[in-house]
């Protein structure tokens, strides 16, 4: 990694310079940023753009403003669009994501997630229009435990567990005017396989997931209504 730093102004006594231009080069992008330097490392609040391109010419519509103490991100994150409205906020220490991680949409909060050393952990929140849309349990950055989904009206629409992201096990299902509900299983199963063996080999696989077996139809007071049998196309 490469760095270049522009001086714009004298450094005062105490080591703190004024703001500082900050060029970062890395492999997969390039940033500028400004801030203070103390001892050569950000102190304080930092703002920072991204460029889109390689010959650094163009920036991404949003910036970010960061916390910094002794050149380590430590504090929050905020990220903006160009318009000045908020996209996300995250707590950070020692350069790592740690804490709540929050998006924006039109100042309205969509998700709530929390992660411990850059991996999702623990419950994300989902909201659609400011109502409460889906609650889903994370595991070492993987959707993994318990999921709900809502209504708009708050009720229950969909509720089981998640294994990578996938729907596995018994799961319960409620129509939207919750006159009747549906209990069964959902397994993983093989959406598509990628294959390339030109040079090398090369193979990829991507997964959905699929009910199977009985599902059941019931009333909202538990009469039972229906029955369907669905076969298991894969593993």
């Amino acid at each position: 990694m490469k760095y270049i730093t522009f001086i714009l102004g004298l450094i005062s006594f105490n080591c703190y310079s004024q703001d500082t231009l900050y060029s970062v080069d890395s492999e997969f992008n390039k940033f500028m940023s400004i801030g203070k330097l103390k001892v050569h490392k950000f102190e304080g609040k930092v703002k920072s753009f991204r460029y889109s391109n390689r010959d650094s010419t163009v920036f991404d519509p949003i910036y970010f403003i960061t916390d910094y103490v002794g050149g380590k991100m430590n504090g929050s994150r905020l990220i903006y669009s160009n318009e000045g409205k908020l996209i996300s906020s995250y707590q950070v220490r020692n350069d790592s994501l740690n804490g709540f991680h929050i998006y924006y949409q039109d100042t309205l909060i969509t998700i709530i997630e929390y992660y411990n050393n850059n991996s999702r952990n623990g419950s994300t929140i989902g909201y659609d229009n400011n109502k409460l849309f889906s609650i889903e349990e994370y595991k070492d950055d993987k959707a993994t435990g318990l999921y709900i989904e809502f209504y708009n009206n708050g009720k229950v629409k969909a509720k089981g567990n998640q294994l990578d992201g996938l729907r596995t096990g018994e799961w319960i299902e409620f129509d939207s005017t919750y006159s009747y509900y549906f209990t069964g299983k959902y397994n993983p199963k093989i959406y598509w396989t990628y294959e390339h063996t030109n040079k090398g080999s090369t193979s990829m696989q991507h997964f959905t997931y699929e009910k199977v077996g009985v599902w059941i139809k019931y009333s909202i007071t538990g009469l039972k209504i229906e029955e369907y049998n669905y076969a298991q196309t894969s593993k």
